[in-house]
């Protein structure tokens, strides 16, 4: 008879024999038959012969595996769990395989020791490659190109426990290194480092400023259709910076967006709405979850109210909002800003005397004013009008003279801005109550 499904042998029909019964040559033939082909469907142990049918194991264990080795009985293959088996040597279990691993997907585990690939004692370098499902697209190839050893291993933290540090691949090609605090590694910078060590101490990282990469690719100017309420900006590349991390930095490429006094929000204004007589600072903004860039106007030169899930920023310049609730002309390129020409009456005056720019320049971030001054026809021939910034110094003066009595005067003009929305001026003429005007039609940012 042949094996049942679980392998157990059962003799021929007129088996066992009964004592004193005469031996049969059909008993003899028929049983040595059987155990004759059962034997020849029996595995050879010099490797005679093969299987024919799948070969079934039992699951065995780490410590004593399904398949092993008769010197090394802990060493070996075997079954985890379902849809699971590893490898294990010293009965440690060192590799495993699952069906359905991260997201479904086959999965090759590391299962209980760190993991080393190094080339051959010939020098010969590893290559490691992984292919998805068509064997060529979406392929990851890792291969060793420096002296020594490529090690992948799970650490330990200064505290004692374990952690698993993290490659990952950003949205833009990038890479980030480590299990980043912020909550958005895939769009951090081209490389993120949870922290740097030199000697096994800890080195401060340093960001650095954030600037435009170049100035003169800032463009900045009223909407044609809507240039009372609208600036429309234009940029190159640029940096953009996180308030609660200063070491996280982004940079976008080009910026091209509008800002309006009509609208709230993204686009618009930070909070409230819009006032008059008022300076607003206009910004790029960055929400890294739909990596979108927009412009917004605020009060505020330095912390905008950024919209929810805005978390970058960078400021671009400045408009003034008039009286009647209209934005001033304005045409910015770099941190050059061309306005609306804005008047200021010079009366006499024997000492320095200050003059208030407040509708004509920005309260922050002015590093210097253009326009002109002019000597009305009252002053006598040698009668002089200086205007300069702010300062005991005098430095950054311009002095103007009259050399023709009753004959007005007007020249280009600029300065320094040392003192925020304020210059000062002087006259030596000695008959007259007005003198000339200050005229300003431009100013530089220092961003």
């Amino acid at each position: 008879m042949a094996r049942d499904a679980s392998g157990n042998y059962s003799l021929p029909v007129g088996n066992p024999v009964v004592t004193g019964t005469v031996i049969a040559s059909t008993w003899a033939n028929t049983t040595m038959s059987d155990i004759g082909s059962e034997l020849t469907n029996s595995l050879d142990r010099n490797g005679r012969g093969g299987m024919l049918a799948p070969l079934r194991i039992e699951d065995g264990t780490k410590a004593v595996p399904g398949i092993g080795f008769t010197l090394e009985v802990n060493a070996g293959i075997y079954r985890v769990g379902s849809g699971q088996w590893g490898f294990s040597v010293g009965s440690a279990g060192l590799l495993e395989l699952l069906s359905s691993g991260v997201g479904s997907n086959p999965e090759v585990r590391v299962a209980e020791a760190a993991f080393a690939i190094r080339g051959s004692t010939g020098g010969v370098l590893p290559v490691v490659e992984m292919f998805d499902s068509d064997g060529a697209a979406n392929q990851v190839r890792f291969q060793q190109f420096w002296s020594g050893p490529l090690h992948v291993s799970r650490g330990v933290a200064d505290n004692g426990t374990a952690y698993d540090a993290n490659i990952t691949q950003r949205s833009d090609g990038g890479v980030a290194i480590g299990t980043p605090t912020n909550s958005a590694p895939t769009t951090r910078g081209a490389l993120n480092l949870e922290e740097i060590r030199i000697n096994d101490v800890k080195a401060t990282l340093v960001a650095p400023e954030p600037r435009f990469s170049r100035a003169n690719e800032i463009l900045a100017f009223n909407n044609a259709t809507f240039p009372t309420f609208f600036i429309d900006i234009a940029t190159g590349p640029m940096w953009l910076y996180n308030d609660s991390n200063p070491n996280d930095i982004i940079r976008v490429n080009s910026v091209s967006t509008n800002v309006g006094t009509n609208v709230s929000g993204v686009g618009g204004i930070d909070t409230g709405s819009a006032a008059n007589s008022t300076w607003y600072f206009y910004y790029i903004i960055y929400n890294p979850s739909t990596t979108t860039t927009a412009a917004l106007f605020s009060l505020s030169a330095t912390a905008p109210t950024l919209p929810s899930g805005y978390t970058h920023k960078a400021l671009i310049g400045a408009v003034y909002n008039d009286a009647s609730g209209d934005l001033i002309n304005i045409r910015q390129t770099g941190f050059r800003v061309a306005c609306d020409t804005v008047s200021f009456a010079l009366p006499h005056s024997a000492t320095l005397a200050l003059v208030g720019l407040s509708t004509a320049v920005p309260p922050h971030y002015v590093s210097g004013v253009g326009g002109s001054i002019s000597m009305d026809n009252t002053l006598n021939a040698g009668e002089t009008l200086v205007v300069q910034p702010t300062t005991d110094a005098g430095l950054g003066s311009v002095k103007t003279q009259n050399p023709i009595a009753g004959t007005p005067i007007l020249m280009p003009f600029s300065s320094p801005l040392y003192v925020s929305q304020q210059l000062q001026y002087m006259t030596t003429q000695t008959s007259g109550v007005s003198v000339g005007a200050l005229e300003i039609s431009s100013w530089e940012f220092r961003l």
